[in-house]
């Protein structure tokens, strides 16, 4: 993860991929701790895409997320005040 945020700014596409990795395993946690920093990396995850101009792309996995975890209400009250 550090090495990701290292990577940010020259090689934005390179962070994408490590905090989208993280982000299932911690909605798999499913506690609320969890779903709180899922959605701080989803957060950053937009974040970076829009700077690489990719913001259909985040509206993509946005949904697929919600499709993937719809049954987690708690992480999709939190996913659906991302907007």
């Amino acid at each position: 993860m550090r090495l990701a945020k290292l990577r940010e700014k020259d090689h934005p596409g390179d962070a994408i991929d490590v905090y989208q990795a993280q982000v299932e395993p911690l909605v798999q946690r499913t506690n609320n701790t969890a779903y709180v920093e899922a959605i701080r990396l989803i957060k950053k995850i937009g974040q970076l895409t829009k700077g690489l101009g990719k913001e259909g792309e985040f509206a993509e996995y946005v949904g697929s997320l919600k499709t993937e975890f719809k049954a987690k209400r708690n992480f999709m009250k939190l996913l659906d005040r991302l907007r």
